[in-house]
């Protein structure tokens, strides 16, 4: 075979595997579009209405209720009253997100830097605020069961207090990730500097 030959028989063989890798691509699209468009109608016919409508209204019921109420300790108002709020911040800064991104095809999360930095950071902030505050409840209970004598001394309001107050400061950098290398990318969209971030966590 002469180099001639063989130059052209490698360009058509480049050229059909740049065609199949083009086809590839566009059944990943085609896949992905179809897929959103599927999981787009069915949150937003009842799931994410219907998140927004109860959760609002029960984190707000029960911060009303556990904080007139005194059926519950100070010790453990705190930390009920704080995974209401965190619960709460969860559906404003995400679930209200997500449903006007499907609703009205709007992210507000891309409007600016600074927005979409506090969205990605706020919004992870709060899903462990809320998780690690249900944690810290949960090792109080045992404290109390273990240590049903000594509980009221070893767990004051103030000291309770105090704990809560250090891990909330605890978890504010954790996912620092976001507001470093978060920005607004080529297509207008809110992402990291680089796909490598989204499996990163300090």
């Amino acid at each position: 075979m002469s180099s001639q030959q063989l130059a052209t028989t490698t360009a058509a063989a480049v050229v059909t595997a740049n065609t199949s890798v083009k086809t590839a691509l566009q059944l990943e699209e085609e896949w992905g579009s179809l897929f959103y468009t599927r999981l787009n109608s069915y949150f937003l016919i009842w799931y994410l209405p219907l998140i927004l409508l109860i959760g609002t209204l029960g984190a707000v019921f029960c911060t009303l209720f556990i904080f007139m109420s005194k059926m519950f300790p100070k010790i453990i108002q705190v930390w009920l009253i704080s995974i209401c709020f965190g619960d709460f911040m969860i559906l404003m800064w995400d679930a209200l997100r997500m449903f006007t991104k499907m609703a009205f095809d709007y992210d507000f999360r891309d409007s600016g830097v600074v927005i979409c930095k506090l969205q990605a950071y706020l919004g992870n902030f709060f899903f462990h605020w809320s998780a690690y505050n249900q944690a810290a409840m949960s090792i109080q209970r045992l404290i109390f069961i273990s240590f049903p004598l000594r509980s009221r001394t070893l767990l004051t309001t103030r000291r309770v207090i105090g704990i809560w107050a250090c891990m909330g400061l605890l978890l504010l950098f954790p996912n620092i990730t976001y507001l470093i290398y978060w920005h607004i990318g080529k297509r207008d969209d809110c992402e990291p500097v680089d796909k490598w971030f989204y499996y990163v966590k300090l």
